[in-house]
Order: structure tokens, then sequence, then C-alpha cells
């Protein structure tokens, strides 16, 4: 089978690598050396690691001589993305040689597009000043997580990041996550990325904690002015300092918020003119939708408190620094109809809701929607009106075709909602009595009702998960299954 393969044309070939599942293209390496030849480029073309001990092994071989490896080949320089994710603390065997060997990996990857940092003592200035000299001309993304200096084991020496002047014009996406303790000497660094030479930056995310380093970026106007995707973790720095960047359409502001801090925001009407997608701690909300405003911006998805929800993975995610309450929370949620968008996907986080006034509540801003989920730091109260949401709550929001009750905070306390699948059904029965545009419906992370023309159907029950019924029922159809995102492994060899 293999001298066949190796007898096709080169381009069926790369082909047939791009379409093999990444843990087959091993073997077909080592099957003889024609197939390795042509398809070595695409195994090392994305190497994505995620464990410490695989780590080590694949830096290794990357930072190795082309001389030493088999058939002579550099294959760090077929590296188009490189990813390093990986928790590890304490002090594992081999830290410092990884650490050492990294830097030489890093300035090996001449082609390199995408590269991801994010491990515990990895992110040192010799690996960063290895990455401008190796990749500053392709490179078009860049995430990393810095380290304190007690953290560099590679003998890494500040000035080295003060002597980087190397552009990079294919820079478009840059997420940068720096401790308090850490602002010198990345922001050297950091700031000669945001240069005029740094091509056109779409999206960029500063997990930074230090309100010196980010009140000294807005300068960088030219840079920023194609700026579409902006995160934010810090509000000491005023909300105006980056109105200049009016392309941006998607705004995260993942801070919480003081009530001091609060009071002295101040966001100008003149301020992200083009927003259409803003995830913010609640309170936050009415300084973008505020009242009697002359030009309202045109909203569309709003998330608070970080609450998101993934029907294919089944991951939700919620803030956790404080848990709103109801009454608060709807106060906040009176400044939707001012959208222009106008809003058509809210998600939010709440500590508990009274199930019987749940829908009344949220009428008269719903006649937009077409998404909606709730993420519940504990059960409903009055569980058995939730029957009552299809009169109350989705009879007035007639485009609203997706609704999510997620219970991702109590799943991680160990604890979720345990409705039965008979009474979950029973449920959407009552509301279909209603005029609804219900497509999708899930009351847990755990699975997603979807209605077919045989009514609604829910994935078959689990054994293993011990998802079970007080009642018989039939078992419906996959189509509303959430399926786990399970990660690739890159094999790595000499």
């Amino acid at each position: 089978m293999a001298d066949l393969l190796s007898a096709l044309p080169v381009e069926l070939l790369c082909i047939i690598g791009h379409t093999s599942a990444h843990s087959d293209l091993p073997a077909l390496l080592l099957a003889n050396k024609a197939l390795n030849e042509h398809l070595t480029p695409t195994l090392y073309a994305s190497v994505n690691t995620e464990y410490y001990n695989h780590a080590r092994f694949c830096v290794r071989t990357l930072s190795a001589e082309p001389s030493t490896l088999a058939f002579g080949r550099d294959l760090a320089a077929l590296v188009r993305s490189f990813s390093l994710r990986y928790e590890y603390y304490g002090n594992p065997t081999g830290k410092a040689k990884l650490a050492r060997l990294l830097p030489r990996a890093v300035g090996r990857m001449t082609g390199l597009q995408h590269f991801t940092l994010v491990a515990n003592n990895m992110c040192t200035p010799n690996v960063c000043a290895a990455l401008a000299r190796s990749a500053a001309p392709t490179l078009r993304s860049l995430t990393i997580k810095t380290d304190v200096p007690s953290g560099w084991a590679d003998g890494s020496d500040a000035g080295v990041l003060r002597d980087v002047r190397t552009v990079f014009p294919e820079l478009n996406s840059i997420s940068l996550t720096l401790g308090k303790k850490e602002e010198v000497p990345w922001f050297d660094f950091l700031e000669r990325i945001l240069t005029s030479g740094a091509g056109r930056l779409y999206n960029l995310s500063l997990k930074v904690y230090s309100a010196s380093l980010l009140s000294l970026l807005p300068r960088h106007t030219v840079t920023w002015a194609h700026l579409q995707e902006l995160e934010l973790s810090l509000l000491d720095v005023p909300l105006d300092a980056f109105s200049f960047t009016p392309n941006v359409r998607k705004l995260t502001l993942s801070q919480p918020v003081e009530a001091d801090a609060l009071a002295q925001l101040v966001l100008p009407p003149s301020a992200f003119p083009a927003l259409e997608v803003l995830v913010c701690p609640f309170q936050l909300l009415p300084l973008f939708l505020p009242e009697n405003a002359q030009t309202q911006r045109p909203i569309r998805t709003v998330r608070l408190n970080e609450a998101s929800y993934d029907e294919a993975g089944g991951d939700g995610g919620f803030s956790r620094y404080g848990y709103p309450q109801w009454d608060e929370l709807l106060e906040v949620l009176a400044c939707l109809p001012r959208s222009t968008g106008p809003v058509t996907d809210l998600s939010f986080y709440v500590d508990w809701f009274d199930a019987g006034a749940f829908g009344e509540d949220l009428a008269p801003y719903a006649a937009t929607w077409e998404r909606l989920l709730v993420v519940l730091h504990q059960g409903p109260g009055r569980e058995s009106a939730i029957a009552t949401f299809g009169e109350t709550l989705f009879a007035h929001a007639p485009r609203l075709h997706t609704f999510l009750l997620s219970d991702a905070p109590m799943k991680a306390d160990d604890f979720s909602m345990t409705f039965p699948r008979k009474r979950q059904l029973d449920w959407l029965e009552e509301w279909d009595e209603h005029p609804n545009a219900l497509k999708k419906v899930a009351f847990t992370t755990d699975f997603v009702w979807t209605k077919t023309e045989d009514g609604w159907q829910a994935p078959p029950i689990n054994e293993d998960s011990g998802d079970e019924d007080d009642d018989d029922e039939e078992e419906g159809e996959d189509d509303g299954a959430v399926e786990s995102d399970g990660s690739a492994i890159m094999v790595e060899f000499n």
C-alpha cells in the first residue's frame, strides 16, 4: 500500500495528507522515504501541544540541527502554526532544559504565521526575541502569557527585549496576558509591536493589570485605525481613551467593576459608534445604551458577565466575580430596546430567578430576540411555572428560535439541575400551545432539544452519565446532541 501511495502524483499525496486524520500522518511518514518527503510539511505545518511531557519531546525535535534528524530536514522551518499550552505548577523535570531549547526552536521557525505560548515559565525575553528575529516578516497572530523574571529558567536578560527593533508587517491579531509585576520589560516589546509598521491590527486582547501600561497605548492610533475586536481586562483606564477606534465591532470588558469605579466611568457619545457585539459586566450596559442619546449604537449581541454556552460542545462560561440579583439585572435590561441593532442575541448570568415572574419580567424587551441564554448560579424558584413561559414570554418573542438555560456554574460546584426528560418534554409541548418560533431548547448543558417535523427530539440517554428519568419514554433522534470537542494531539518523532 505504501508503495502504491508513493507512486501517486505529488498533488494527490498532498490532498491525502490534508484530508487524513492528524493521528494517521506519522504512520504514513514512516512507510517510506517518498511519503516522508511529501507529507512531512503537512504534519509539521501545525504543532499544537497541550501537555508538558509532550512539549519536551516536541521542542527537542524542533530545536535539533537538521543534520541530526531523519533525512536532514529542518522541521522547525516547516511550522506555520505553533501553540504551546499547559499548566504545570511546581518544578517539573527538565524545565530548565525545555526553557533553553524553546528559543532555539522558535528561532528556526522562519515561516511562522501563528504563535501561541500560554505555559508556565516558558514565555521569556529570549523566546520573544527569537520570534522577532525569525518570524517578524510572516507572523499574523500572536498570543502570549508572560512570566515574571523569577520564572525565567533560560537565563534571559530583560535587555534583550529593549534591543528588538523588528516590525511585524503582517501581524493583525495580538493577545497579551500580563501580570501586575511584569510591566517591565514587556512594555518595550509590546510598544514596538504597536507601531505603524505592525500591519493592520484587527484583533487586540490585553489582559493587563497595569494602569500605567494601558494608559500609554492609545497613542498608537495609526496601528489601531483598523481594529475590529478589542478586549480589555482593566477599567482603570477611561473608556474614552479608546474612542479613536471607530471600526471596533466587538468589545469585551472582562474585569469586575467596583461601585466607586463605575461612578467615574465616562463613555463619550462618539466612542465605539460601530459596536455590534458587547461583552461586559452587567452594570456597564447602560453606558453603551444611555437614555436620551441622539444616536444609539447598533448593538446586536449582548453578553453580560461573560455568560456563554457552546451548543456544539456543551461548555458554559460565566463570571466568577459576583452573582447579579434578578431585580438589579432587570433594571439594566430595560435599556436594550434603545439599541439600533436591534439586540437579537442576549446572554446573561444571574444568581437566581422566580420562574413565576421570569416571563412577564422579560417580555417587554423580547420582541427582537432570536437567541436567549440564561446562566443560573442556583436553580429557579417555583419550578413548575416554567410551563407558563410559552404564554408569558415566548408568545411575545416572535423571532426567538433558541432558548438555553445553562447550569454551568452549578456543574462547577459538582451540582446541576436534574429536570426529568419527561417533564422537560411536557414543558415544551405546553409552550407549543402558544405561538412561538422555538427550534432549539436546553435546560442543562448536557443536551439540547431540537424541534423536528415529528416534534421535539433529544439525543438518546447516555447510561454512563446517570441521566435517567422516573418515567418511560422513547429515545429521540440525535439531531440536537451536544458533542464533546476533543483536542488533537500532535505526534512528534525523530
